[in-house]
């Protein structure tokens, strides 16, 4: 029930945030433009001259390109590091870092190649990549997942981490509804994750009489999202799962 109730809540995130499978990309894309229109309207009325916005867009182009091979994690059973996000984890004796196989399985995807370049490839043509997933081998239904997002070119810069949170805060109720959770509450925050605070987002819910809880940490690099998601049925433990990342310091 519990195992149940944590890849319902991951596949509600993936649904809301279109991060898996190539139809997604297509969605996704739109729903990036309409933030991204909101967002350049919002910077035009904090002119004056016309024209801002697309000097602010110019400003912000020399922002540093980042490979979609430095994007993906190199796992062990119990670590994970993604150089490109500049974070590393250690989880502890009771829980396991599912390898990227498991990973695609658990999701119900099937892929040929499981290496980094083939990881790489997906990241690019789906312009989604399910990064890491981690969970306890307990009964609590503890779980951590990083779901990695190409944002393009244009939209990686219009969008931080700011109004990825805001643009998701609208998206990820509905889905939550759709889904059977009732009881849900939404509430923005920052956070301090891996050694520097972002927005996140708290989220409370009840699923067939159980109270679940999951925090969700944007974290962008270059053009590309990630959101770091915690799962707990305690809300108290969501802090702890998310102090397993550390800033890398390779």
């Amino acid at each position: 029930m519990k195992k149940w109730i944590s890849i319902l809540l991951l596949a509600a995130m993936l649904l809301s945030l279109s991060a898996c499978g190539a139809s997604g990309k297509t969605d996704s894309a739109d729903k990036i433009k309409e933030a991204a229109e909101k967002a350049a309207e919002a910077a035009a009325d904090a002119s004056e001259p016309e024209a801002a916005p697309a000097e602010e867009v110019e400003a912000a182009e020399p922002e540093e390109e980042v490979a979609a091979e430095e994007m993906v994690g190199e796992k062990t059973a119990s670590s994970y590091v993604n150089k490109g996000l500049g974070i590393s984890a250690e989880v502890p004796d009771n829980w396991v870092v599912l390898d990227d196989e498991q990973t695609a399985q658990m999701m119900g995807l099937v892929a040929d190649n499981f290496s980094e370049t083939g990881l790489a490839d997906q990241l690019r043509d789906s312009g989604s990549l399910c990064d890491l997933y981690a969970l306890a081998t307990d009964q609590s239904g503890d779980n951590v997942n990083i779901m990695i997002q190409d944002l393009g070119v244009i939209y990686g810069i219009v969008l931080d981490e700011d109004r990825y949170i805001d643009m998701n805060l609208d998206q990820l109720k509905p889905t939550l509804v759709q889904m059977g959770m009732t009881d849900i509450s939404m509430e923005k925050e920052t956070v301090s994750f891996a050694g520097s605070d972002h927005p996140a987002i708290l989220i409370s819910a009840n699923y067939n009489g159980v109270a679940v809880y999951e925090r969700l940490v944007a974290l962008k690099v270059g053009s590309y999202m990630s959101a770091i998601t915690a799962f707990s049925m305690d809300k108290d433990r969501l802090d702890g799962i998310l102090g397993f990342f550390k800033a890398y310091e390779g």
